[in-house]
């Protein structure tokens, strides 16, 4: 696999950017809500500290790469 020529790792396109900024708004809606939905019976389940802190991980990693 040919490595990028700009030296970064991800995309910096306007559809990817878009993307990112609309999942750091749901992510921010979980964390506000305290709840996430399961993947088997789309009920609300009670956010973890591990998720809480996996959520902010996640934004922050977002918020470099906008």
């Amino acid at each position: 696999m040919s490595r990028k020529k700009s030296g970064i790792n991800w995309s910096k396109s306007a559809p990817v950017k878009s993307r990112r900024v609309r999942v750091i708004d749901l992510l921010e809606k979980q964390l506000k809500n305290g709840t996430k939905t399961s993947k088997e019976n789309n009920e609300k389940i009670s956010l973890t500290d591990k998720d809480k802190s996996r959520i902010n991980k996640e934004i922050e990693t977002l918020n470099k790469r906008i």
